[in-house]
């Protein structure tokens, strides 16, 4: 499985044996409390059927929300926040 950080450094992507993709926030001040109230927990997006053994993300740092999946399903999927996406149209 493959795993990469986005393009600001702020999240591991994760493929998954059961089709997943499990993103993780990254602590980067090494404090491992959570006095902030932030989850700790991965997000997961589920659409593959089958192992998803390869994960990318947009190397541009205004588009660190953009990535891409692909699965031994033979699908591959481009995974983008609408939030984000129409603040981004006219860039």
């Amino acid at each position: 499985m493959e795993c990469t950080f986005t393009s600001n450094d702020e999240y591991v992507l994760s493929g998954s044996e059961c089709g997943d993709i499990a993103i993780y926030p990254v602590n980067l001040d090494g404090d491992s409390s959570n006095d902030d109230n932030t989850s700790n927990e991965a997000t997961i997006l589920k659409r593959h059927k089958g192992p998803t053994t390869s994960v990318a993300a947009c190397p541009q740092t205004k588009r660190p929300w953009l990535i891409v999946s692909a699965s031994y399903d033979g699908t591959a999927v481009a995974w983008a926040s609408q939030a984000q996406y129409d603040c981004c149209l006219l860039d």
